[in-house]
């Protein structure tokens, strides 16, 4: 999904997979312009390109500024056994000059240091999410990276768990997560939400051992929610949203598939606990 500022636009495919990419009603003579890229597959990254460079042909003095809610590559940014792909993304992004590159909810700090003039908001910002931290809630942090970016930006909660992780880099599934707090897990839980907060959800797998892990030490807890700043739609294919203690996951309008889904495919979401807003 792409738009651009100053045109409507139309994007078609050519039989053997080239795009053509056409402009109507282009609006010149402006001083900014924007292009706003919500990410769904590889092919795109071609467009984006193309897009800059054709508004950069029609008015070379105006700036241009990228807007990528949900930055592709981001995870890829170990070097050990593979391809070090966010660098390669972003020399692409970079080449193109952007005035800005806006990004939310980034997953690597590598990204901050590989992209030129980007800046980053994460969900904790977007009220209809943030709110839902209160006083009364604990907050589950799935590692610590996650307890890094979001404990000094939400409210001040009743307590938080943060869950030490044991990945098996080589398969990237995780051995074993162990809950550290101290809350006292012999209090009565049972009416006490507990938000699990994170960049990302893809299966839901870890948020779903967390649950498991928890209720281990928490024997009354009932009541857990998920709060990601991106949901790719791999969830639906998940363990997560079957689990019994799960009961709501709540997100943000950034990637691709997200949009133009029919009333039949809202409603599968409904089903499977998802809630999703437009981003800020």
């Amino acid at each position: 999904m792409i738009y651009v500022s100053c045109a409507n636009l139309s994007l078609t495919k050519f039989p053997v997979g080239e795009t053509k990419i056409v402009f109507e009603d282009f609006a010149k003579d402006r001083d900014i312009y924007s292009i706003k890229w919500y990410y769904e597959s590889d092919s795109e990254i071609f467009t984006i390109i193309a897009l800059k460079d054709y508004i950069d042909s029609l008015e070379p003095k105006a700036r241009v500024n990228l807007c990528v809610p949900y930055l592709p590559y981001a995870r890829m940014d170990r070097t050990d056994k593979e391809a070090f792909t966010l660098k390669t993304f972003a020399k692409l992004i970079n080449q193109c000059g952007f005035a800005k590159v806006k990004v939310q909810d980034i997953h690597s700090n590598v990204s901050l240091a590989l992209i030129d003039r980007v800046e980053n908001k994460n969900w904790t910002l977007d009220s209809a999410l943030a709110y839902k931290i209160t006083s009364d809630v604990v907050v589950v942090y799935p590692d610590a990276t996650a307890e890094k970016r979001y404990s000094k930006e939400i409210n001040k909660p009743l307590g938080s768990i943060l869950c030490i992780k044991d990945r098996d880099f080589d398969t990237g599934k995780i051995k074993s997560i162990i809950p550290v707090t101290d809350l006292d897990p012999n209090k009565d839980w049972s009416n006490t939400k507990f938000i699990m907060v994170d960049d990302l959800c893809s299966y839901g797998g870890t948020f779903d051992l967390a649950i498991n892990e928890i209720r281990k030490t928490f024997k009354t807890a009932q009541h857990f929610e998920l709060i990601v700043g991106h949901l790719e739609k791999s969830y639906l294919n998940g363990k997560l949203k079957d689990n019994p203690y799960f009961k709501e996951l709540w997100t943000r309008k950034t990637l691709g598939w997200q949009y133009g889904l029919s009333d039949l495919e809202c409603e599968e979401l409904r089903s499977n606990k998802v809630h999703i807003f437009s981003i800020i």
